[in-house]
């Protein structure tokens, strides 16, 4: 991890100013003590206050959301109660924060980041983007259909990343630094909700090596005891490349043989339904309306499996 701003140079100043026994501490205290309440205000204004609020390689490179100024704290405590539902939410942009509007919860809704819990809003911490995401209205829907109390969410979408990427590249590693920090304070998910492929498609993927990528990534999240029920949407839709088609029947191939192959593996929305203009105010990620349906397709996949294993 490293800060966003250099503040050795101004640590070693002062540490020079210390040393020695003809140094100014002994000389000059009051002088001393001035000058190091300056040099720490330097620190102050020339790391914009974030001394605390470190970045990780990947979150500086992919620009995620970090800040949690302005948020409401939460207590821990709460994700400890009966009826929550603590979900991942990630994959590539639409799974972040790239819809179209932002969107603030109306009911009992927090977002999970590094530690501590916050109410949430958008944009969620921890994913990439600074627009609205599909998980605060999610959020919405989830507690008005009587089926949870609360929400918590962990969002750590990347945009523009593949499955190859969250198998064995460096959003692997964010992965497992989030489930390692998880484990940390003994969290556990109760849902794991997974929406990629549109980079899949550009990268021309062909099924088995889709499915093969899938079943590394489900192997990492169950190595750290997270056996919660991984929802898998379908989705291919990248309008971007005119030399290929649209939707990529292979990449949707390989997450339905993902689904099929692997108990507790369970379909999500299929979202190359969602391609209209009316849907995707870029041609790629979600308008206002396409998030409002995107929810309610996530929904309807929660809330069929829940009652599948009612009449079991």
């Amino acid at each position: 991890m490293k800060f966003s701003r250099p503040i050795l140079p101004h640590v070693s100043s002062l540490l020079q100013k210390i040393g020695g026994k003809d140094s100014m501490y002994r000389k000059q205290p009051a002088r001393f003590l001035s000058l190091l309440i300056a040099g720490f205000i330097t620190i102050l204004i020339t790391t914009n206050c974030s001394i605390l609020q470190y970045k990780t390689e990947i979150e500086t490179r992919h620009n995620i959301t970090t800040s949690t100024s302005g948020r409401i704290p939460a207590e821990m405590s709460l994700l400890n109660t009966k009826k929550v539902m603590v979900a991942l939410g990630f994959g590539q942009s639409n799974s972040a924060n790239f819809g179209e509007t932002k969107y603030r919860p109306q009911h009992e809704s927090y977002s999970y980041y590094r530690g501590s819990l916050y109410r949430a809003e958008d944009p969620l911490p921890g994913a990439d983007g600074s627009r609205g995401s599909v998980w605060t209205r999610l959020a919405d829907l989830v507690i008005e259909s009587g089926m949870y109390e609360r929400v918590v969410f962990v969002t750590i979408g990347i945009g523009a990343t593949s499955a190859g990427c969250w198998a064995e590249g460096e959003c692997r590693r964010y992965l497992e630094e989030t489930l390692r920090d998880l484990a940390a304070h003994n969290i556990r998910f109760t849902h794991i909700l997974w929406h990629q492929g549109e980079q899949d498609n550009l990268q021309g993927t062909g099924h088995a090596e889709y499915a093969a990528q899938m079943n590394r990534l489900l192997a990492v999240i169950r190595g750290y005891g997270q056996d919660a029920p991984m929802y898998v949407s379908l989705a291919s839709y990248q309008p971007h490349d005119m030399t290929r088609s649209f939707m990529s029947a292979e990449v949707r191939l390989g997450q339905s043989e993902f689904i099929n192959c692997n108990s507790g593996v369970l379909l999500g929305p299929d979202t190359d339904r969602l391609v209209s203009q009316n849907d995707r105010y870029d041609g790629v990620h979600f308008s206002s309306q396409g998030l409002d349906s995107f929810a309610l397709l996530w929904l309807n996949a929660i809330r069929l499996s829940a009652e599948e294993v009612t009449d079991k």
